[in-house]
């Protein structure tokens, strides 16, 4: 018996997109392999990855931390 094959819809990729981001939270605690088998879904599915996500917030080091004093 053949199934019929569903296209992906634009509202199942964004899903997609959002759970292989949420992955990265615990990017640290996954063995080597299930670190590149990540890696390998967030290039397929256009996600950033950690080390690309590392080289976008460094401007973040810039803004003043809240525990900053300020005597201004």
């Amino acid at each position: 018996m053949i199934n019929k094959i569903e296209p992906i819809t634009k509202l199942k990729q964004d899903r997609t997109a959002q759970l292989i981001a949420e992955l990265f939270w615990d990017h640290d605690r996954l063995s080597s392999s299930g670190q590149e088998t990540l890696n390998k879904l967030a290039k397929m599915w256009r996600v950033p990855t950690e080390e690309e996500m590392m080289g976008t917030d460094t401007h973040l080091d810039d803004l003043p931390s809240d525990t900053e004093r300020n005597d201004g």
